[in-house]
C-alpha cells in the first residue's frame, strides 16, 4: 500500500480518521484508505484566503493526499489555495438556496497539461442532485492547478442556510 502524508493547513478543523488506527484517514470522496506512519503534521494557515471567513460557506480543511515532499516539488501552497478560492466561490453560488446544512467535500486530482484535473465530490446533508450535478460541472470547468507532476487533494466546506 502506497503510504500517503496529509497535510493539513487548517488546525480548527477535526480530522475524520479511522477510529482503530489515528495514522488513517478514509477518504469518503475516492474510498480510499490514507496512512501516514508518523503522524499527521498540522499547519496554521499562513495565507488569509485560507482563514475562517464570516458568510454561507466556511472552508474547514484541506487535505494534501500526496506526500508533501512530492507535491512542493510540482506546485505551490498559493496555486492549492487559488483552486480552493475558486471552489468556495462556486459552492457559494450554487448552494445559495439551500435550507438546511450541507457538508461537501471536493477531491482535485490534478496532473500536468495537457492532462485535466478530475473533481471528485461527497456530500452530507442530503443536498439535491441537481445542486450537485451543477456543483460537479463547474468544478471540472475551473482552471487546472498549475502543476508539474500529479498532486490530489481534498478542500471540505460547510454549507449553512
Amino acid at each position: 500500500m502506497k503510504l500517503i502524508l496529509t497535510v493539513f493547513f487548517i488546525v480548527w478543523a477535526s480530522l475524520s480518521i479511522a477510529a482503530e488506527d489515528p495514522a488513517k484517514y478514509e477518504n469518503p470522496a475516492d474510498g480510499r484508505t490514507y496512512v501516514a506512519p508518523d503522524g499527521w503534521k498540522t499547519y496554521g494557515p499562513n495565507n488569509s484566503s485560507l482563514r475562517p471567513k464570516k458568510g454561507k460557506v466556511q472552508l474547514l480543511k484541506v487535505m494534501i493526499l500526496t506526500p508533501q515532499e512530492t507535491a512542493a516539488k510540482y506546485t505551490t501552497a498559493q496555486d492549492i489555495s487559488d483552486i480552493i478560492a475558486n471552489a468556495e466561490a462556486i459552492l457559494a453560488d450554487t448552494f445559495k438556496t439551500v435550507s438546511k446544512p450541507i457538508s461537501v467535500l471536493t477531491q482535485f486530482e490534478c496532473f500536468p497539461p495537457p492532462q485535466n484535473q478530475k473533481v471528485r465530490i461527497a456530500s452530507k446533508g442530503n443536498p439535491p442532485a441537481e445542486l450537485l450535478e451543477s456543483l460537479y460541472n463547474r468544478l471540472t470547468s475551473i482552471a487546472s492547478l498549475k502543476t508539474t507532476g500529479p498532486v490530489t487533494f481534498n478542500a471540505e466546506f460547510q454549507i449553512e442556510p
